[in-house]
């Protein structure tokens, strides 16, 4: 084979990897989870996470939520929670919500403000616990899955009414 040949493709290879690493396997850098982050999530769930009609419909919406830890890569931000809800549509209804760990997405529009791009959430069943470990790091995964029960008796001490 020719030098120029060998030269040509063993620098096509490399740009090509280079590439790769850098648009698709940019590494993750754990940020702080900003107060304008959380207004963003909180917006969220009273704007798109129910529908107009049944937001206007609520008695008394309840939240707590847990951040285990946000990461950024490209321009997304990934903030690993564990959320809790509870909704009442009159004073003498007992609610209903629900609590799960969660990813929420969210993009940066301006120097500071987020706005939620996306909820991922664990499948339920059989596929709990394995996509458990597929949406969240080692570490949060284990905590998750170890300490469910302690998370979620925090966030029900710490609930706060939102509506």
């Amino acid at each position: 084979m020719n030098k120029k040949k060998v030269i040509f493709i063993v620098s096509l290879i490399a740009i090509s990897l280079l590439i790769y690493l850098v648009y698709f396997k940019k590494p993750t850098k754990i940020v702080s989870y900003e107060p304008s982050m959380e207004k963003a999530f909180i917006k969220y769930l009273k704007e798109d996470m129910l529908s107009p009609d049944e937001y206007n419909r609520i008695y008394q919406f309840n939240e707590a939520h847990k951040v285990f830890e946000v990461r950024k890569k490209l321009n997304k931000y990934y903030v690993y929670i564990y959320l809790y809800y509870n909704i009442q549509y009159n004073k003498y209804h007992l609610g209903s919500g629900a609590s799960y760990p969660a990813v929420v997405i969210l993009k940066k529009v301006s120097n500071d403000k987020y706005r939620v791009i996306k909820l991922k959430e664990p499948e339920s069943g059989d596929g709990y616990v394995d996509s458990i470990k597929r949406l969240f790091p080692d570490h949060i995964a284990k905590n998750i899955l170890c300490n469910n029960q302690i998370i979620i008796r925090e966030l029900l001490v710490n609930s706060q009414i939102i509506k």
